[in-house]
């Protein structure tokens, strides 16, 4: 029964964020909600596709061991969060009112960017942290 509980440890929340992230973009540009922060849609782009480089990246992980950074699941990670931005960008030609938009895809494949970064400076920064013996 590993199985399962492995999937919705370790890949159903990438799963559930792409899906959140699909119905976001699902919004027609009228219902659309007026506020302020959508003034910095670039960076919104970012750091949504920020969470999901980190949970693409976790999702790539056969258990959390925790152990080392590893650059085919990084890179893994990065082609897919590029692949799904540009996907996204295509998928928004067809919701009314919405358009492709190459600086939002290029938004989300530095939020893809920037976590696989994030985590090598952890993993690197928890290499150089002394252990402690139980």
């Amino acid at each position: 029964m590993a199985a399962p509980r492995t999937f919705i440890r370790y890949r159903f929340p990438a799963v559930l964020w792409a899906m959140l992230i699909f119905a976001g973009s699902s919004i027609p540009s009228k219902a659309f909600p007026v506020i302020k922060i959508f003034e910095f849609d670039k960076f919104i782009h970012l750091a949504v596709f920020f969470v999901f480089g980190f949970l693409v990246y976790r999702s790539l992980a056969r258990t959390d061991d925790g152990v080392a950074f590893s650059w085919s699941r990084a890179t893994l990670a990065t082609l897919v969060v590029v692949v799904y931005g540009i996907l996204d960008e295509f998928h928004q030609s067809f919701v009314p009112g919405r358009t492709p938009d190459v600086w939002d895809a290029t938004a989300d494949t530095l939020g893809g960017i920037v976590a696989v970064i994030v985590l090598f400076a952890y993993y690197r920064w928890k290499a150089t942290k002394p252990r402690m013996e139980t």
